[in-house]
């Protein structure tokens, strides 16, 4: 997933974009797993595999996600005298209980109208699909993988183990993907950037609930596919 024309990778948040709302909710989405999960980012300085594996064999933890790129910590659920070693070792920087959020019904935002996608020259949309070099990810409830207006190139899962899941059923993702890229083709919708490639980075599940964990997994693993040879501001 490397972005070439604009060097790092694009990344769209549908949260963003479309003005979804997200917000807690009052039960657990469906195998969230038990209560007492937290979200622990460790300290500049300290290795997060081998932290993980101390706190394993030490106090029985067993992380359920790991994050190396975006944040460096871990998510898992701990019990009260885990809660209070975590704490208690100056290697650990911040404790987060997670939480339950669910998307909310979706607008049309006025912020996509007033882009003037089709006044940019890169996007240049004229009914021809000649589509824009660049990569995104759609941080949302997944991507449609055959939808016929859209480039989908791969995606990854964190709502579940198998990370190969990432096909949408919410419906949520492939909609805002639509607004970010839909094929300049001449029919349906056209995208900001028409024909993108799409990366459906899953962390809402098909009921539109998701967890704090899930979320940082995903930004956490599309902060890891940036383009080594790109250059940084």
């Amino acid at each position: 997933m490397h972005a070439r024309r604009v060097g790092p990778v694009v990344v769209l948040l549908l949260l963003l974009l479309s003005v979804a709302v997200v917000e807690a909710a009052p039960g657990p989405p469906p195998g969230a797993g038990p209560t007492g999960r937290y979200l622990v980012l460790l300290r500049d300085g300290f290795d997060v595999d081998m932290k993980i594996k101390g706190y394993s064999r030490g106090l029985g933890v067993r992380a359920t996600q790991t994050y190396r790129h975006a944040v460096r910590g871990f998510a898992a659920s701990l019990d009260e005298h885990q809660l209070s070693a975590l704490r208690a070792d100056p290697a650990v920087a911040l404790i987060e209980a997670d939480r339950v959020v669910q998307l909310q019904a979706q607008t049309l935002p006025t912020g996509v109208d007033r882009v003037e996608a089709d006044l940019s020259p890169t996007a240049n949309i004229n009914g021809l699909d000649e589509r824009v070099d660049a990569d995104i990810a759609i941080i949302d409830t997944g991507i449609q993988p055959d939808h016929p207006d859209l480039n989908v190139a791969g995606g990854y899962n964190c709502t579940t183990a198998d990370q190969t899941n990432w096909r949408d059923g919410y419906g949520h993702g492939t909609h805002v993907a639509g607004i970010a890229a839909a094929l300049d083709n001449g029919i349906g919708v056209v995208g900001v950037a028409p024909g993108a490639r799409l990366w459906a980075v899953r962390v809402f599940d098909s009921t539109g609930f998701s967890l704090l964990s899930w979320i940082v997994c995903g930004i956490d693993w599309v902060t890891g596919q940036k383009d080594p040879t790109a250059p940084t501001k």
